[in-house]
């Protein structure tokens, strides 16, 4: 073979392995491919827990651990989120078995009797309450007392091990929760912070608000802050901000309020408490009838403002939002059994204004699809729950739809009063 030749052979054998070796790349999936795919059979995973009735907290805890490194901060977000749900639905049935337990309260006061400080738990003896602490701290919770009675509640402090993976106002959010999971501001009726506290986490509390104010955590920060505020302006039953005999204000409090530099642009709490400050100078620090008319005032202010649904008589928004973002997702994936735990019963079902009325689950449960239509279900599917519609009848969604009421006798303290289809 020529030399000429040679070279031209040589040529096309470079085209062909060149050739060979793009076609072999191109097939092959590229790794931001395999790690968005990865992500997202993550989260559907992760979607399905949530959605299953039967998984427990302990099991997210323990999938989130595993995969929350894995996915965006958004999805992070989603995970954790999903999870304190989780525990917030699982915690009045966790509460009621601690509460009937005497076997348990009995080991955790003897425990805590013994013990003297604030990981008495740890002193237990009793083999079955051992467990059941266990299990509790693997769901999320760790255990609080107040008049003499053992209960369980979120353990914020817990989801520090996440933070690095959130958004900056999720993380924000977790500092929040983490203050009050560590040391509660009132229990027994007194305050367990100082009134320097009191106002530090109040201003913390705020800012967040400025900062963050289109955060999926706004209202419950919100809600946070309203308790906050009604502290502030009044105390509690057995550390009153007055003296219940002298009428004149705690020297604590009176110093720090006057000594803080309120700025009506931090919101309005901060614009409620230097118009206090105004009103108390001008009382001389003492309880008087211009004082209690102002902190009566201020304190329905507040509130509204803190809480959108306030006029419908609602007063936990975000007990109620997480409700109804729960039962929007039951609806959608069709979990019969579950919504009808939404309802207040007797339910009136209108058609063209005529009402047809289900007085129990069962009832409804027989007639679920002719009640939650494919309109019905739209309606609620489609609605944003902070551009809901609220009056005095209730909180509405779409355009009638559906209504929502608070009532002690529903199990999840809100749900729905009446469906227009």
């Amino acid at each position: 073979m020529s030399r000429r030749n040679q070279m031209i052979a040589m040529v096309a054998l470079l085209i062909i392995l060149a050739s060979l070796l793009n076609g072999c790349a191109s097939k092959a999936p590229s790794p931001i491919q395999d790690t968005a795919k990865q992500e997202q059979a993550i989260m559907e995973k992760f979607t399905k827990m949530i959605e299953d009735q039967n998984s427990t907290a302990a099991q997210v805890v323990q999938y989130i651990d595993a995969n929350h490194s894995a996915v965006s901060k958004e999805n992070a977000v989603v995970m954790v989120s999903g999870l304190e749900q989780k525990q917030k639905a699982g915690l009045p049935d966790i509460e009621k078995r601690f509460a009937d337990d005497e076997a348990l309260q009995a080991a955790l006061a003897r425990a805590h009797q013994k013990s003297g400080s604030t990981d008495y738990t740890n002193a237990v003896e009793d083999t079955a309450v051992k467990e059941r602490l266990a299990a509790a701290k693997n769901s999320g919770y760790k255990i609080e007392t107040a008049e003499g009675m053992y209960y369980p509640v979120i353990d914020y402090e817990m989801y520090k091990k996440y933070q690095s993976n959130l958004t900056p106002d999720f993380a924000a959010y977790i500092d929040i929760m983490t203050v009050e999971s560590q040391q509660p501001p009132a229990k027994d009726a007194a305050l367990r912070i100082s009134w320097d506290e009191l106002v530090k986490r109040t201003l913390a509390q705020e800012r967040y608000l400025a900062q963050y104010p289109d955060s999926p955590k706004t209202t419950e920060i919100k809600m946070l802050l309203n308790k906050y505020a009604m502290f502030a302006l009044y105390g509690t039953n057995n550390t009153p901000l007055f003296d219940y005999d002298t009428k004149q204000m705690a020297a604590e409090a009176k110093k720090g309020y006057l000594e803080t530099a309120w700025d009506d642009k931090n919101g309005v709490f901060s614009k409620t408490m230097r118009q206090y400050v105004t009103v108390l100078k001008k009382n001389d620090e003492s309880l008087t009838r211009q004082v209690r008319e102002f902190q009566n005032q201020s304190s329905q202010e507040i509130t509204m403002a803190m809480n959108r649904y306030y006029v419908a008589g609602f007063d936990d928004a975000a007990q109620f939002e997480a409700v109804f973002t729960r039962l929007q997702g039951l609806v959608a994936v069709g979990n019969k059994e579950s919504v009808a735990d939404y309802i207040l019963y007797p339910l009136n079902v209108y058609s063209q204004g005529v009402p047809t009325t289900y007085t129990s689950r069962e009832e409804l449960l027989k007639s679920y699809d002719t009640v939650f239509t494919a309109i019905v279900k739209e309606a609620l599917a489609k609605q944003k729950v902070n551009e809901t519609f609220v009056n005095y009848k209730g909180v509405m969604a779409g355009s009638g739809e559906i209504w929502f009421t608070q009532s002690d006798d529903l199990k999840y303290r809100y749900g729905i009063l009446a469906i227009n289809k």
